[in-house]
């Protein structure tokens, strides 16, 4: 999750809304705009948690609101990189596999997926799986 502040928007901005007002602090409405609800409560959510009362959610304050940084993929194949989370919001609220189901109904496509994407990246480094 990058920085954010004043003048923010988007799904990003929306999670953190959400976090706020999980923790008892109203942003007003989850509309993915940072505005001065949003600062208010972040600040007050800073004060209250010992962290420096700038409302800027960086690193530390991310953190201590229990918004996750995905960690680094790291790619077999040169140049490819590998997602590790929606760039939108789905209605399931998952990451981009989450709307793949190859049948059963246990929605673990990604799985297969996954498998899949190893496999091609053994066989281009030359190493078995």
């Amino acid at each position: 999750m990058a920085m954010l502040q004043l003048g923010s928007s988007g799904p990003d901005v929306i999670d953190l809304q959400d976090k706020l007002r999980a923790h008892g602090f109203d942003p007003g409405p989850s509309d993915g705009s940072f505005g001065p609800g949003t600062v208010t409560a972040l600040e007050a959510f800073q004060r209250g948690t010992g962290l420096t009362a700038d409302g800027v959610a960086g690193p530390q304050t991310v953190a201590a609101l229990g918004l996750a940084v995905p960690a680094a993929v790291v790619s077999l194949i040169p140049s490819v990189t590998v997602p590790t989370e929606s760039s939108g919001r789905s209605s399931g609220g998952g990451g981009w596999f989450s709307d793949l189901d190859l049948g059963g109904g246990d929605n673990n496509g990604w799985l297969v997926v996954l498998l899949l994407i190893a496999l091609v990246a053994a066989t281009v480094v030359g190493s078995p799986l």
